[in-house]
Protein backbone atom coordinates (compact mmCIF):
# COMPACT_ATOMS: atom_id res chain seq x y z
CA UNK A 1 0.00 0.00 0.00
CA UNK A 2 1.52 3.10 -1.21
CA UNK A 3 1.60 6.02 1.75
CA UNK A 4 0.50 9.39 1.49
CA UNK A 5 2.13 11.19 4.46
CA UNK A 6 5.68 11.32 5.75
CA UNK A 7 5.65 12.20 9.56
CA UNK A 8 9.43 14.22 10.53
CA UNK A 9 9.68 14.55 14.39
CA UNK A 10 12.29 14.26 16.76
CA UNK A 11 12.69 11.64 19.00
CA UNK A 12 11.51 13.12 22.16
CA UNK A 13 8.55 14.18 20.28
CA UNK A 14 7.67 10.93 19.92
CA UNK A 15 4.43 10.34 21.47
CA UNK A 16 2.97 13.33 19.70
CA UNK A 17 4.15 11.72 16.65
CA UNK A 18 2.35 8.77 17.13
CA UNK A 19 -0.76 10.11 18.36
CA UNK A 20 -1.13 12.25 14.61
CA UNK A 21 0.07 8.94 13.10
CA UNK A 22 -2.69 7.55 14.69
CA UNK A 23 -5.51 9.85 13.84
CA UNK A 24 -4.43 10.18 10.03
CA UNK A 25 -4.24 6.50 9.88
CA UNK A 26 -7.82 6.31 11.18
CA UNK A 27 -9.17 8.92 8.72
CA UNK A 28 -7.74 6.92 5.70
CA UNK A 29 -4.29 8.73 5.29
CA UNK A 30 -1.97 5.54 5.09
CA UNK A 31 1.48 7.58 6.77
CA UNK A 32 5.35 6.90 6.87
CA UNK A 33 6.79 7.36 10.60
CA UNK A 34 10.07 5.79 11.99
CA UNK A 35 11.09 3.69 13.90
CA UNK A 36 8.13 1.87 12.94
CA UNK A 37 8.43 1.80 9.22
CA UNK A 38 12.33 0.91 8.76
CA UNK A 39 12.25 -2.25 7.28
CA UNK A 40 14.66 -4.74 9.51
CA UNK A 41 18.02 -4.45 8.15
CA UNK A 42 17.89 -2.12 5.83
CA UNK A 43 20.11 0.83 5.79
CA UNK A 44 18.26 3.55 8.14
CA UNK A 45 19.12 6.43 5.93
CA UNK A 46 18.29 4.85 2.48
CA UNK A 47 14.96 3.93 3.99
CA UNK A 48 14.22 7.54 5.14
CA UNK A 49 15.61 8.83 1.46
CA UNK A 50 12.96 5.91 0.05
CA UNK A 51 9.80 6.72 2.45
CA UNK A 52 10.35 10.82 1.78
CA UNK A 53 10.15 9.93 -2.23
CA UNK A 54 7.34 7.87 -1.72
CA UNK A 55 5.30 10.09 0.15
CA UNK A 56 3.88 13.08 -1.67
CA UNK A 57 2.93 15.11 1.43
CA UNK A 58 5.82 15.78 4.08
CA UNK A 59 4.47 17.13 7.56
CA UNK A 60 6.99 18.91 9.71
CA UNK A 61 6.02 18.78 13.79
CA UNK A 62 8.16 21.60 14.33
CA UNK A 63 8.87 22.26 18.18
CA UNK A 64 11.56 23.25 20.45
CA UNK A 65 13.55 19.91 19.91
CA UNK A 66 12.81 19.37 16.03
CA UNK A 67 13.98 22.54 15.73
CA UNK A 68 17.73 21.41 16.63
CA UNK A 69 17.61 18.01 15.63
CA UNK A 70 20.46 17.56 13.18
CA UNK A 71 18.16 14.58 11.33
CA UNK A 72 15.04 16.36 11.08
CA UNK A 73 16.89 19.50 9.21
CA UNK A 74 18.28 16.00 6.91
CA UNK A 75 14.40 15.18 6.04
CA UNK A 76 13.18 18.80 5.57
CA UNK A 77 16.28 19.32 3.24
CA UNK A 78 15.56 16.07 1.38
CA UNK A 79 12.07 16.62 0.98
CA UNK A 80 11.92 20.59 -0.56
CA UNK A 81 14.99 18.88 -3.74
CA UNK A 82 11.98 15.94 -4.33
CA UNK A 83 9.87 18.46 -4.22
CA UNK A 84 7.51 17.16 -1.82
CA UNK A 85 4.23 19.13 -0.16
CA UNK A 86 5.81 20.92 2.90
CA UNK A 87 3.03 21.16 5.72
CA UNK A 88 4.41 22.46 8.98
CA UNK A 89 2.33 21.69 11.93
CA UNK A 90 3.56 23.69 15.07
CA UNK A 91 2.51 21.82 18.16
CA UNK A 92 4.66 23.94 20.45
CA UNK A 93 5.20 28.13 20.45
CA UNK A 94 8.09 28.22 18.98
CA UNK A 95 9.64 30.11 16.08
CA UNK A 96 11.33 28.03 13.15
CA UNK A 97 15.45 27.77 13.72
CA UNK A 98 17.87 29.33 11.31
CA UNK A 99 18.25 25.82 9.58
CA UNK A 100 14.67 25.34 8.89
CA UNK A 101 13.96 29.08 8.34
CA UNK A 102 14.99 28.50 5.07
CA UNK A 103 12.15 25.92 4.26
CA UNK A 104 8.96 26.91 6.00
CA UNK A 105 9.52 30.88 6.13
CA UNK A 106 7.50 30.89 2.69
CA UNK A 107 4.57 28.57 3.94
CA UNK A 108 1.48 28.45 5.85
CA UNK A 109 1.84 26.61 9.24
CA UNK A 110 -0.80 24.81 10.94
CA UNK A 111 -0.91 25.86 14.59
CA UNK A 112 -1.63 23.71 17.35
CA UNK A 113 -0.58 25.36 20.25
CA UNK A 114 -3.51 25.82 21.85
CA UNK A 115 -6.61 23.35 23.05
CA UNK A 116 -8.33 21.10 22.02
CA UNK A 117 -5.72 19.69 20.08
CA UNK A 118 -8.29 17.50 17.97
CA UNK A 119 -9.33 20.03 16.21
CA UNK A 120 -5.84 21.33 14.80
CA UNK A 121 -5.89 17.37 14.05
CA UNK A 122 -8.75 17.75 11.86
CA UNK A 123 -7.01 20.90 10.28
CA UNK A 124 -4.51 19.04 9.05
CA UNK A 125 -6.48 16.18 7.67
CA UNK A 126 -8.41 18.70 5.40
CA UNK A 127 -5.03 20.22 4.67
CA UNK A 128 -4.65 16.45 3.39
CA UNK A 129 -7.84 16.31 1.90
CA UNK A 130 -7.43 19.41 -0.38
CA UNK A 131 -4.14 18.17 -1.70
CA UNK A 132 -5.42 14.89 -2.37
CA UNK A 133 -8.33 16.02 -4.39
CA UNK A 134 -6.49 18.76 -6.09
CA UNK A 135 -3.12 17.55 -6.92
CA UNK A 136 -1.42 20.06 -6.79
CA UNK A 137 1.93 21.01 -7.59
CA UNK A 138 4.04 20.00 -5.13
CA UNK A 139 5.87 22.48 -2.52
CA UNK A 140 3.14 25.34 -3.00
CA UNK A 141 2.01 27.01 -0.29
CA UNK A 142 -0.83 24.83 1.91
CA UNK A 143 -4.03 26.50 1.12
CA UNK A 144 -4.55 28.73 4.91
CA UNK A 145 -7.53 28.84 7.42
CA UNK A 146 -7.94 31.19 9.87
CA UNK A 147 -6.06 29.02 12.44
CA UNK A 148 -3.25 28.46 9.66
CA UNK A 149 -2.42 31.95 9.56
CA UNK A 150 0.84 32.95 11.78
CA UNK A 151 0.52 36.39 13.40
CA UNK A 152 2.02 38.87 11.22
CA UNK A 153 0.91 37.24 8.15
CA UNK A 154 -2.42 38.07 6.27
CA UNK A 155 -5.03 36.10 4.72
CA UNK A 156 -4.46 36.24 0.80
CA UNK A 157 -7.32 38.12 -1.37
CA UNK A 158 -9.16 36.65 -4.63
CA UNK A 159 -6.76 39.03 -6.51
CA UNK A 160 -3.80 37.55 -5.77
CA UNK A 161 -3.55 35.02 -8.49
CA UNK A 162 -4.22 38.09 -10.71
CA UNK A 163 -1.37 40.07 -9.34
CA UNK A 164 1.17 36.81 -9.77
CA UNK A 165 0.14 36.85 -13.66
CA UNK A 166 0.68 40.67 -14.24
CA UNK A 167 4.27 40.86 -12.31
CA UNK A 168 5.22 37.59 -14.07
CA UNK A 169 4.36 38.85 -17.37
CA UNK A 170 6.16 42.22 -16.28
CA UNK A 171 9.17 40.38 -15.05
CA UNK A 172 9.24 38.18 -18.42
CA UNK A 173 9.19 41.66 -20.51
CA UNK A 174 11.54 42.89 -18.82
CA UNK A 175 13.93 40.06 -19.38
CA UNK A 176 13.43 39.92 -22.78
CA UNK A 177 14.04 43.90 -23.13
CA UNK A 178 17.30 43.39 -21.44
CA UNK A 179 18.10 40.13 -24.31
CA UNK A 180 17.73 42.23 -26.89
CA UNK A 181 19.36 45.51 -25.66
CA UNK A 182 22.39 43.12 -24.51
CA UNK A 183 22.49 41.33 -27.80
CA UNK A 184 22.58 45.08 -29.57
CA UNK A 185 25.55 45.99 -27.94
CA UNK A 186 27.44 42.87 -28.00
CA UNK A 187 26.89 43.10 -32.16
CA UNK A 188 27.88 46.85 -32.37
CA UNK A 189 31.33 46.01 -29.97
CA UNK A 190 31.99 43.06 -32.83
CA UNK A 191 31.57 45.65 -35.87
CA UNK A 192 33.60 47.72 -34.04
CA UNK A 193 36.55 45.56 -33.40
CA UNK A 194 36.50 43.81 -36.88
CA UNK A 195 36.75 47.42 -38.32
CA UNK A 196 39.66 48.26 -36.03
CA UNK A 197 41.51 45.31 -36.87
CA UNK A 198 42.67 45.64 -40.59
CA UNK A 199 44.26 48.69 -39.18
CA UNK A 200 45.86 47.85 -36.63
CA UNK A 201 47.67 44.69 -38.90
CA UNK A 202 47.97 46.43 -41.81
CA UNK A 203 50.98 48.67 -40.13
CA UNK A 204 54.57 49.22 -40.94
CA UNK A 205 56.33 45.93 -41.77
CA UNK A 206 57.81 44.40 -38.80
CA UNK A 207 61.07 45.94 -37.02
CA UNK A 208 63.92 45.55 -34.65
CA UNK A 209 61.93 47.88 -32.62
CA UNK A 210 57.91 46.05 -32.79
CA UNK A 211 59.03 42.45 -32.95
CA UNK A 212 55.92 40.00 -33.74
CA UNK A 213 55.28 37.53 -31.53
CA UNK A 214 56.50 33.89 -31.96
CA UNK A 215 53.99 31.90 -30.62
CA UNK A 216 52.66 28.87 -32.20
CA UNK A 217 49.50 29.92 -33.71
CA UNK A 218 46.23 28.23 -32.22
CA UNK A 219 44.63 25.60 -33.33
CA UNK A 220 42.34 24.22 -35.75
CA UNK A 221 39.27 24.33 -33.60
CA UNK A 222 39.65 27.72 -31.77
CA UNK A 223 39.37 31.24 -33.84
CA UNK A 224 42.20 32.82 -34.70
CA UNK A 225 43.26 35.72 -32.77
CA UNK A 226 44.96 39.08 -34.01
CA UNK A 227 49.01 38.66 -33.72
CA UNK A 228 50.30 40.28 -30.71
CA UNK A 229 53.19 42.43 -30.13
CA UNK A 230 56.05 42.19 -27.74
CA UNK A 231 54.05 44.43 -25.03
CA UNK A 232 50.81 42.57 -25.69
CA UNK A 233 51.64 38.82 -25.62
CA UNK A 234 49.11 36.57 -25.94
CA UNK A 235 47.24 35.01 -23.32
CA UNK A 236 48.19 31.26 -22.83
CA UNK A 237 45.44 28.76 -23.48
CA UNK A 238 45.00 26.03 -20.35
CA UNK A 239 44.17 22.65 -21.80
CA UNK A 240 40.54 21.08 -20.54
CA UNK A 241 41.98 18.41 -17.40
CA UNK A 242 40.39 15.11 -18.69
CA UNK A 243 37.45 13.93 -16.80
CA UNK A 244 38.69 11.39 -14.43
CA UNK A 245 36.71 7.62 -15.58
CA UNK A 246 35.69 7.60 -12.21
CA UNK A 247 32.91 10.03 -12.32
CA UNK A 248 31.28 7.53 -15.03
CA UNK A 249 28.67 5.85 -12.46
CA UNK A 250 28.96 2.00 -12.97
CA UNK A 251 25.89 -0.03 -11.71
CA UNK A 252 25.84 -0.35 -7.60
CA UNK A 253 28.33 2.01 -7.73
CA UNK A 254 27.83 5.02 -5.12
CA UNK A 255 26.44 8.38 -7.18
CA UNK A 256 29.05 10.75 -5.61
CA UNK A 257 32.77 8.64 -6.29
CA UNK A 258 34.43 9.21 -3.04
CA UNK A 259 38.41 9.68 -3.46
CA UNK A 260 40.91 7.92 -1.38
CA UNK A 261 43.32 10.65 -0.10
CA UNK A 262 46.44 8.72 0.53
CA UNK A 263 46.08 7.18 -3.30
CA UNK A 264 48.85 7.78 -6.42
CA UNK A 265 47.09 11.21 -8.54
CA UNK A 266 45.58 10.29 -11.88
CA UNK A 267 46.44 11.78 -15.13
CA UNK A 268 44.04 14.41 -14.23
CA UNK A 269 45.85 15.32 -10.77
CA UNK A 270 43.03 13.98 -8.66
CA UNK A 271 43.50 10.51 -6.87
CA UNK A 272 41.16 7.88 -8.29
CA UNK A 273 38.34 6.56 -5.70
CA UNK A 274 38.28 2.85 -4.27
CA UNK A 275 35.04 1.62 -2.90
CA UNK A 276 35.46 -1.17 -0.47
CA UNK A 277 33.57 -4.40 -1.52
CA UNK A 278 30.76 -5.72 0.92
CA UNK A 279 32.05 -8.69 2.66
CA UNK A 280 35.81 -7.63 2.55
CA UNK A 281 37.22 -8.53 5.82
CA UNK A 282 39.10 -6.26 8.27
CA UNK A 283 41.94 -7.53 10.29
CA UNK A 284 43.13 -5.81 13.44
CA UNK A 285 46.47 -3.96 11.77
CA UNK A 286 49.92 -3.84 13.93
CA UNK A 287 51.21 -0.67 15.37
CA UNK A 288 51.84 2.02 12.76
CA UNK A 289 53.05 5.46 12.42
CA UNK A 290 50.91 8.13 13.58
CA UNK A 291 48.09 8.88 11.13
CA UNK A 292 47.99 12.89 9.73
CA UNK A 293 44.19 12.19 9.31
CA UNK A 294 42.35 13.97 12.62
CA UNK A 295 39.46 12.39 13.83
CA UNK A 296 36.18 13.36 12.90
CA UNK A 297 34.37 16.17 14.58
CA UNK A 298 30.77 14.58 16.03
CA UNK A 299 27.51 16.31 15.61
CA UNK A 300 25.21 13.65 17.33
CA UNK A 301 24.95 10.25 18.29
CA UNK A 302 22.20 8.19 18.88
CA UNK A 303 21.05 4.46 19.45
CA UNK A 304 18.45 2.05 19.15
CA UNK A 305 18.17 1.76 23.37
CA UNK A 306 19.77 2.86 26.46
CA UNK A 307 19.73 0.48 29.49
CA UNK A 308 19.37 1.90 32.80
CA UNK A 309 22.21 0.02 35.43
CA UNK A 310 21.95 0.30 39.15
CA UNK A 311 20.24 3.15 38.99
CA UNK A 312 22.27 5.37 36.07
CA UNK A 313 21.07 5.52 32.53
CA UNK A 314 23.98 4.63 30.66
CA UNK A 315 23.20 6.87 27.21
CA UNK A 316 24.86 6.54 23.78
CA UNK A 317 26.85 9.48 23.66
CA UNK A 318 28.93 7.73 26.57
CA UNK A 319 30.79 5.47 24.10
CA UNK A 320 32.84 8.94 22.10
CA UNK A 321 33.52 10.95 25.74
CA UNK A 322 36.84 9.98 25.12
CA UNK A 323 35.95 8.66 29.06
CA UNK A 324 37.00 4.62 29.15
CA UNK A 325 35.26 4.54 32.88
CA UNK A 326 32.13 5.36 30.69
CA UNK A 327 30.18 3.08 28.62
CA UNK A 328 26.96 2.99 26.41
CA UNK A 329 24.69 -0.28 27.51
CA UNK A 330 21.96 -1.22 25.21
CA UNK A 331 18.68 -3.04 26.24
CA UNK A 332 18.74 -7.17 26.74
CA UNK A 333 21.87 -8.83 25.35
CA UNK A 334 23.10 -5.96 22.85
CA UNK A 335 22.40 -8.64 20.00
CA UNK A 336 20.33 -6.30 17.13
CA UNK A 337 21.28 -2.93 19.01
CA UNK A 338 22.48 -0.26 17.29
CA UNK A 339 24.34 2.77 17.64
CA UNK A 340 25.15 5.37 15.27
CA UNK A 341 27.06 8.72 15.18
CA UNK A 342 26.84 11.64 12.58
CA UNK A 343 29.82 14.32 12.28
CA UNK A 344 29.46 17.81 11.12
CA UNK A 345 31.15 17.27 8.10
CA UNK A 346 32.03 14.93 5.81
CA UNK A 347 35.02 13.18 7.24
CA UNK A 348 38.04 10.63 6.09
CA UNK A 349 37.86 7.49 8.04
CA UNK A 350 41.41 5.08 7.78
CA UNK A 351 40.66 3.37 11.04
CA UNK A 352 37.78 2.03 13.78
CA UNK A 353 39.05 1.40 17.26
CA UNK A 354 36.75 -0.38 19.69
CA UNK A 355 37.00 -0.63 23.57
CA UNK A 356 33.98 -3.69 25.13
CA UNK A 357 36.54 -4.49 28.23
CA UNK A 358 38.59 -2.39 30.94
CA UNK A 359 41.94 -4.39 31.55
CA UNK A 360 41.60 -3.03 35.36
CA UNK A 361 38.09 -5.12 35.43
CA UNK A 362 39.61 -8.01 36.26
CA UNK A 363 36.31 -9.93 36.70
CA UNK A 364 35.54 -8.14 32.76
CA UNK A 365 33.89 -12.07 31.95
CA UNK A 366 31.11 -11.41 34.04
CA UNK A 367 29.82 -9.29 31.60
CA UNK A 368 28.69 -9.71 28.09
CA UNK A 369 31.13 -8.58 25.84
CA UNK A 370 31.31 -7.81 21.60
CA UNK A 371 32.22 -10.59 19.68
CA UNK A 372 30.86 -9.34 16.01
CA UNK A 373 29.84 -5.51 15.18
CA UNK A 374 28.83 -4.54 11.47
CA UNK A 375 30.02 -0.74 10.68
CA UNK A 376 27.91 0.95 7.92
CA UNK A 377 29.32 4.19 6.49
CA UNK A 378 26.90 6.62 4.64
CA UNK A 379 29.02 6.36 1.39
CA UNK A 380 27.05 2.44 1.33
CA UNK A 381 30.39 0.33 2.85
CA UNK A 382 29.71 -2.02 5.56
CA UNK A 383 32.01 -4.28 6.88
CA UNK A 384 31.50 -6.97 10.07
CA UNK A 385 34.18 -6.45 12.35
CA UNK A 386 35.35 -9.67 14.17
CA UNK A 387 36.65 -8.67 18.28
CA UNK A 388 39.23 -10.84 20.31
CA UNK A 389 37.74 -11.57 23.68
CA UNK A 390 40.33 -8.93 25.21
CA UNK A 391 40.24 -6.02 27.58
CA UNK A 392 41.80 -3.73 25.45
CA UNK A 393 41.38 -1.55 22.93
CA UNK A 394 41.32 -3.18 19.53
CA UNK A 395 42.37 -1.08 16.34
CA UNK A 396 40.99 -2.39 12.83
CA UNK A 397 42.31 -0.48 9.62
CA UNK A 398 40.55 -0.33 6.71
CA UNK A 399 42.14 -1.18 3.40
CA UNK A 400 41.30 2.02 1.44
CA UNK A 401 40.31 5.42 3.16
CA UNK A 402 36.68 6.40 2.93
CA UNK A 403 34.84 9.37 3.27
CA UNK A 404 31.24 9.88 4.73
CA UNK A 405 29.01 11.80 6.76
CA UNK A 406 27.92 9.30 9.10
CA UNK A 407 28.59 6.00 10.99
CA UNK A 408 26.38 3.08 12.49
CA UNK A 409 27.05 0.15 14.41
CA UNK A 410 24.97 -3.17 14.41
CA UNK A 411 25.77 -5.79 17.71
CA UNK A 412 25.45 -9.19 16.14
CA UNK A 413 26.88 -11.49 18.14
CA UNK A 414 28.41 -11.23 21.89
CA UNK A 415 30.84 -13.62 24.20
CA UNK A 416 28.34 -14.58 26.98
CA UNK A 417 28.85 -12.98 30.48
CA UNK A 418 28.74 -15.65 33.46
CA UNK A 419 27.16 -13.68 35.31
CA UNK A 420 25.37 -10.45 34.10
CA UNK A 421 23.35 -10.40 30.79
CA UNK A 422 24.31 -6.80 29.70
CA UNK A 423 27.06 -5.32 26.49
CA UNK A 424 28.91 -2.31 27.29
CA UNK A 425 30.69 -0.31 25.01
CA UNK A 426 32.94 1.60 26.88
CA UNK A 427 34.78 3.42 23.58
CA UNK A 428 34.35 4.08 19.77
CA UNK A 429 36.92 5.93 18.12
CA UNK A 430 37.95 6.84 14.56
CA UNK A 431 41.41 7.10 12.69
CA UNK A 432 42.98 6.55 16.40
CA UNK A 433 46.42 6.12 16.91
CA UNK A 434 47.48 3.17 18.30
CA UNK A 435 48.68 2.90 22.05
Amino acid sequence: MRRIAFISHSSADKTVAEEVCLFLETNGVPCWIAPRDVTPGKNYGAAILDAIDECSIFVLLLTAQSNKSGQVIREVERAASSNSILIPFRVEDVQPSRDLEFYVSTTHWLDAVTKPFAKHLHELLKAIRNWEKSDGTKNEVVAPTAASIPLGRSIPTQSRPFYRSASFIIALLAALFFCVVSAFLLLRHKAAFSAQTPAATSTAAPTASSPRATESPSPADTPSLPEATASEPLPERVAPSASPESTRRRPGAPRRPIPAPDLAPTASGTPSPVQLKPGQPLAPSAPSASSSISAPVIREVAASSERRVNGQLHKAGLAFDGNRGTAWVPDGDGIDKSISVHFKAPATITSVSLLTALAEDKEFTGRNRVHTIRVTFGDGTNQVLTLEDRARMQRFELTHPITADWAKFDILSVYRGKKLNHTPIFEIMFNHDPE
